[in-house]
């Protein structure tokens, strides 16, 4: 009897191709990486890993030579989300080296009322952007939909 045949992913479902891409092929967006998921209010366990593992993600797409963005949630002064304050502040492992942009956002996608787009022009990214960030069910998912949705190919 032969093995089933397995079923289509998501991403092929979307029209996207099957296999991931190169990192240095593509834009890397890091979303939220900020100490607000570190302690407070919004400490999540697990936090210290995620930043470790987005630093070592950082590096690779650093020595890839692939463009870098880092976007950040302004919740405005006093909030968990305040980027004048540590609290809100990119966190030192995956903070962006000079010439590296850094994009504000207010809402869950980064492309909502931002300049993400035209910054992605600007450097002259590709259709693939790999997102990676906090919180994969709140910003990261949405960023990865706001980029599908203006024609770019995400991988999370």
């Amino acid at each position: 009897m032969s093995a089933p045949t397995p079923s289509a992913t998501l991403r092929e479902l979307s029209g996207l191709p099957a296999t991931l891409p190169r990192l240095a092929d593509s834009t890397l967006i890091m979303v939220d990486f900020q100490n607000t998921y570190r302690s407070g209010v919004m400490a999540l366990e697990g936090a210290e890993e995620a930043l470790a593992a987005g630093a070592r993600l950082l590096a690779a797409a650093r020595a890839a030579a692939a463009p870098v963005i880092h976007v950040v949630n302004d919740g405005g002064e006093g909030t968990p989300y305040d980027i004048r304050a540590e609290i809100g502040a990119i966190s030192p492992e995956v903070a962006p080296l000079e010439g590296e942009p850094v994009v504000v956002k207010q809402v869950p996608n980064a492309f909502h009322a931002t300049g993400l787009e035209e910054t992605l022009r600007q450097l002259g990214a590709g259709p693939d952007l790999v997102i990676a960030g906090f919180m994969t069910h709140m910003c990261v998912t949405f960023t990865a939909q706001g980029a599908f949705n203006l024609g770019y190919r995400p991988t999370v």
